[in-house]
């Protein structure tokens, strides 16, 4: 079945991206999820499909023969009917009435699919923080993140700076060895998929850093590149940290780019570190910076 044909949506491009900009961003949201940049890198993953429904904008992402809802509809609409046209649109479309689902639903909404008598599950959690004490680190919370800075600006040469096309190759280099070395502490087949999927979407985004207006930034030791950190700008009140890759066998690299990074974002109340993917080292990590809200995401399918 051909998707286009079939249910009236368009393919995702980058060209997109000002058009459903006008979408995303008409109310303030506190997921990654509802930006254009979190959507597009994973295009290599998914084929992601949308389309204008109700007034809404409503993107779907097909993985193998069925396809999802990656975000609830959005936009100035009446939401109910543009719930139930996106709900009819799966049904028509999957054979498997299992694979039919919203992710990436607010907590604000979720009265609503309950009400509409959708059945509602915790996907989980992305990481919120005040951006100030992620930059100065003061206090015995952060001693163990302090001495790590420390240690790293005392014990090496290091340049920090922003990043640029000729250094994309590099970080994928760097990807690739720090998935390996990641591969080699963590068996389990779910972190060694996760870290598959993962490239592809560090490529996309590297790859697309100037048209998805991300930032990067880069630490280079002896010339080689040794970490890398991309975020973007979710709304005037909070900054993304898209992701993190750094030399594992370098201590406190990975703590001094955080904060060198975070300090060039004072002027955001807030940085959005994304979720943990399920992952008990990611979380404990994520934990340990102190976040001031754990913000949830549901996901909503049929009742049974």
């Amino acid at each position: 079945m051909h998707i286009k044909k079939n249910l009236n949506l368009s393919k995702l491009t980058s060209y997109n991206q000002p058009l459903l900009g006008l979408f995303l961003n008409k109310q303030k949201h506190l997921l990654s999820a509802y930006s254009f940049a979190n959507i597009y890198i994973w295009k290599d993953i998914f084929d992601f499909y949308w389309g204008v429904s109700e007034g809404a904008l409503c993107i779907y992402a097909k993985y193998g023969a069925d396809i999802f809802m990656y975000i609830p509809p959005v936009g100035s609409c009446n939401i109910k009917r543009a719930l139930k046209t996106s709900f009819n649109l799966m049904k028509a479309y999957n054979k498997n009435a299992g694979t039919i689902r919203i992710e990436n639903i607010e907590k604000k909404n979720v009265s609503l699919f309950k009400e509409l008598g959708y059945k509602i599950t915790l996907k989980g959690y992305e990481y919120i923080y005040d951006t100030r004490p992620l930059i100065d680190l003061k206090g015995d919370a952060f001693k163990g993140k302090r001495s790590s800075c420390n240690y790293f600006a005392k014990n090496y040469k290091y340049r920090y700076e922003a990043f640029n096309e000729k250094y994309t190759q590099g970080c994928l280099s760097l990807y690739k060895k720090w998935q390996f070395m990641r591969s080699k502490k963590y068996k389990s087949s779910y972190y060694l998929a996760l870290l598959d999927d993962s490239f592809w979407a560090h490529k996309c985004a590297i790859s697309n850093f100037n048209r998805l207006k991300l930032i990067g930034r880069i630490i280079r030791i002896k010339g080689r590149l040794k970490a890398y950190t991309f975020g973007f700008r979710l709304n005037e009140d909070i900054f993304c940290i898209l992701f993190e890759t750094a030399d594992l066998s370098i201590k406190g690299i990975s703590q001094f780019i955080f904060r060198e990074f975070c300090g060039e974002l004072k002027d955001y109340k807030f940085i959005n570190t994304l979720d943990d993917s399920g992952l008990d080292n990611l979380k404990s990590v994520k934990l340990s910076y102190k976040p001031v809200m754990l913000v949830p995401s549901y996901t909503a399918t049929l009742q049974n």
